[in-house]
């Protein structure tokens, strides 16, 4: 029996398929990740064209067909088009690594309204972020709220590898691909620094809501520093690589 279905969505990814038509993968609150084809929304006539790009949120309309084990979107009514992030290179280089992180870790595998909210909320902060330093901001507060979320947050406050306690003033370390931080004594040739200040500001904000953590100060420096050891450790839970850091490293 077909039915149909009516959902709040956010866009994460679109592929062509065929030729004129688009495979996409929504994050819902109700079911997490959801696939779906876009009939004709790669055609100039197509009543979907336009409308199923990444990061637009707004209302989609389903229809599955249990025979063909198949969905596909007959409607998408856009609340947000979130227009700021295709306006800047920083912003949709950003917007594209969470959809990654949460695509690769399947929007955590768990409660999807939390994923959801957050991911929402972040997009809404992004959007109307200025400049790189505050972008930067965005993306930190995403990705450890979001690992947060998944129970894969790191403890700061002790050396992954001897188990020391790390105190609040000291340096921690780390490297690709990692789990966590670790002690100077234990740390390897190659590896970075995330200075005192980037720690604190991240135990400082985890508690507070998005948009009033985002107003704690951080220098450039130790913001470059987080920025390095959060995609570090992202690569580190998700067990690869990300194509985003890949193709747009220096812009992140």
């Amino acid at each position: 029996m077909s039915r149909t279905t009516r959902v709040d969505a956010v866009v994460l990814r679109t592929r062509k398929f065929g030729e004129i038509h688009k495979s996409i993968t929504l994050l819902t609150p109700q079911d997490g990740l959801v696939s779906a084809i876009a009939y004709g929304a790669q055609s100039q006539k197509g009543k979907l064209r336009g409308l199923v790009n990444p990061f637009h949120h707004g209302i989609c309309y389903l229809y599955t067909n249990p025979v063909k084990d198949q969905t596909k979107i007959t409607d998408f009514d856009v609340h947000d088009y979130h227009s700021g992030i295709r306006e800047s290179i920083d912003r949709f280089y950003a917007a594209s690594l969470w959809a990654e992180v949460l695509l690769k870790s399947y929007a955590g595998g768990g409660e999807a309204r939390p994923v959801y909210e957050l991911f929402l909320t972040a997009l809404a902060e992004l959007d109307r972020a200025g400049g790189r330093a505050a972008v930067r901001r965005v993306t930190a507060q995403f990705l450890w709220r979001y690992f947060g979320l998944t129970g894969s947050l790191p403890e700061l406050g002790s050396c992954t590898s001897c188990g020391r306690s790390i105190d609040e003033g000291e340096v921690r370390r780390f490297g690709p691909f990692a789990s966590g931080v670790v002690c100077n004594d234990c740390a390897g040739e190659d590896a970075r620094r995330l200075s005192p200040g980037a720690a604190r500001y991240l135990l400082a904000t985890t508690d507070r809501p998005f948009g009033e953590a985002l107003s704690v100060s951080l220098d450039e420096t130790a913001l470059s520093g987080l920025t390095r050891f959060l995609h570090s450790l992202a690569e580190g839970i998700l067990e690869d690589r990300l194509n985003t850091l890949r193709t747009g490293g220096g812009i992140l």
